[in-house]
């Protein structure tokens, strides 16, 4: 269940000689693999993120929270993780004069789920973008239920009805898409299996 969406925005905090020359839309290939292993690594804990937009000195991303923080403020720090696969597996360190900090946000803000559909949506199909992302965009695309909606008291109550519904929803509309759908195909099935005996 999506609980809240942070638009953010990063930049070098504190580039090297080789950082300031660096256009971020010629590293898309490093930047979407940092975003692949970040999402693979979080999904389960209930995070993700997506990159909506590379331009010259910036990325654009969505910082989906499909859980509420109890104490933590939220900040930039919950993308860490992309961080250090740039800096220790794609020699990001090299771009950047601080070794323990490599951007900065000068955006981050909490959006609503409607924002985030129209940012999502006007990622060009067609390119690398898209595509190595298609998973996360999808589930982003497709998800009806408003973000920030009420949190359930009871820690026995871990799906709500409308969780199940936008689930089955979102898993129906993009069965054949994405490198899940073997998974999506064979959760489906037994599902229906589950409900044939109530139709």
């Amino acid at each position: 269940m999506i609980r809240n969406i942070y638009d953010v925005t990063l930049k070098f905090i504190t580039p090297s000689q080789m950082g300031d020359r660096i256009d971020f839309t010629e590293k898309e290939k490093d930047i979407l693999e940092a975003v692949y292993y970040f999402n693979e690594k979080f999904r389960m804990w209930n995070k993700r993120i997506i990159i909506y937009m590379v331009s010259k000195k910036s990325i654009h991303l969505l910082l989906v929270m499909e859980k509420e923080k109890e104490t933590d403020h939220i900040s930039a720090r919950e993308i860490r993780f992309f961080t250090m696969y740039l800096n220790n597996e794609k020699e990001w360190n090299q771009y950047s004069r601080n070794s323990s900090k490599l951007f900065e946000s000068v955006n981050f803000e909490r959006i609503d789920l409607e924002t985030a559909q129209q940012q999502v949506g006007a990622i060009d199909e067609a390119t690398k973008l898209y595509d190595s992302q298609l998973e996360e965009i999808e589930y982003v695309k497709y998800y009806e239920r408003e973000v920030g909606g009420e949190s359930s008291d009871s820690a026995d109550v871990l799906v709500t009805d409308e969780d199940l519904l936008a689930t089955v929803q979102y898993l129906v509309q993009t069965k054949e898409r994405g490198r899940r759908g073997d998974e999506k195909r064979e959760t489906l099935d037994k599902i229906k299996s589950l409900v044939e005996k109530w139709i």
